[in-house]
């Protein structure tokens, strides 16, 4: 029964959103806010994180208005059903090439804007750009996703899983020899 009164306000809030009357046959009042609320408290995702072909690479596309994004990428992985985030240090930064230098610790996303950070690499510690590290680790096999906030933390994105292979099938995959 909610199915049927949900989907009929939806319609009925799409109707408005288009200028003409609901399916009811009532205008719209413009001191109803009962449809923006509606779509105001809904979890609807703005920032999209996209996959690519490359192990560990991603892009973020905004689909909403401008948005402050927190600067720090979280990484999670799945473990059974639920997906649990790798230690704090573990982290990308939201830059697009390894001489950018972080400014701040947020950035501006624009509307229609789109960003291709830096690979996450699948280690520990040459997290995105390769650096002299001792206890590097390698964190695959495993299926991992990508998680941006909003600056303020309010919100939070999540991208699709992907995995990681072993690392013989990881240096297979980037031409090398371990």
């Amino acid at each position: 029964m909610s199915f049927k009164i949900s989907l009929v306000f939806l319609i009925g809030c799409l109707a408005i959103a288009a200028g003409s009357q609901t399916p009811f046959g009532a205008n719209h009042s413009s001191s109803d806010n009962t449809c923006a609320e509606f779509f105001k408290n809904r979890n609807v995702q703005t920032v999209v994180i996209n996959n690519l072909n490359t192990i560990g690479a991603f892009e973020i596309e905004n689909t909403g208005d401008d948005i402050e994004l927190d600067g720090r990428v979280r990484i999670e992985r799945k473990e059974g059903d639920e997906w649990r985030p790798l230690p704090n240090y573990i982290e990308l930064s939201l830059i697009e090439k390894c001489e950018e230098q972080k400014t701040s610790s947020c950035m501006t996303l624009s509307k229609g804007g789109k960003m291709s950070p830096v690979p996450w690499t699948g280690f520990s510690c040459k997290i995105q750009c390769f650096k002299a590290c001792r206890k590097d680790a390698y964190l695959g096999p495993g299926t991992f996703r990508f998680v941006v906030s909003s600056c303020d933390q309010k919100q939070k994105f999540y991208g699709s899983e992907f995995e990681l292979p072993t690392l013989k099938q990881y240096y297979k995959l980037k031409g090398k020899k371990n």
